[in-house]
């Protein structure tokens, strides 16, 4: 169905499953350079054979199964996907200026599915900074996996601040403590050490 649509339309559906199941129109179009109008009469090529949906909230959409969005994200190779994932990034990082709120979340993981060394700060920040928000917002076990990755990500920055090390290392004891895994103790005291 995606072929039958053309070349732009599969280019245009692939990136919007690179941003996820869901989607917005206006970083849509910014992570592709392409007009409104042409993303629209694509949008309204796919939901005629039954692709995507138009959500009631003005500018949202999402594909009409899950298995659409990952046909389309798998068939991308792996240069590909990570250099889209940084475009969504940046497109990300244009809509929310300074301040991304709720939009941490998918920019750490834009950010770490396009890690390449250039890239490797902006994943940590971000992913601290979505382990913050979900520990402000009480959800322990999502930031335990945002510090997690930024910790695995740490390692390899070139000259990593040992400071940065140590708070993250602090964030993911914290979270575990809330989640009730025990391992909390050692993470504290290794960040303490």
């Amino acid at each position: 169905r995606v072929v039958r649509l053309g070349e732009a339309a599969g280019r245009i559906l692939s990136m919007a499953a690179v941003i996820g199941r869901d989607f917005d129109l206006d970083l849509l179009a910014r992570a592709t350079k392409a007009s409104e109008d042409e993303l629209l009469d694509i949008l309204d090529a796919a939901s005629a054979v039954a692709l995507v949906r138009e959500l009631a909230d003005t500018g949202r959409y999402n594909f009409a199964h899950a298995l659409i969005q990952n046909t389309l994200y798998q068939d991308l190779g792996p240069n590909r996907r990570a250099r889209a994932h940084r475009q969504v990034a940046q497109a990300l990082e244009e809509l929310c200026g300074d301040r991304p709120g709720a939009r941490v979340g998918e920019l750490a993981r834009h950010w770490i599915s396009a890690s390449q060394p250039i890239d490797l700060a902006k994943a940590i920040n971000y992913s601290r900074q979505a382990g913050d928000a979900a520990l402000a917002a009480l959800a322990p076990a999502d930031a335990v996996s945002y510090y997690a990755q930024a910790l695995d990500l740490y390692p390899q920055a070139t000259d990593p601040d040992p400071v940065l090390g140590i708070d993250l290392a602090i964030g993911l004891g914290t979270a575990q403590r809330q989640t009730g895994d025990s391992a909390f103790r050692d993470t504290l005291l290794g960040a303490a050490r």
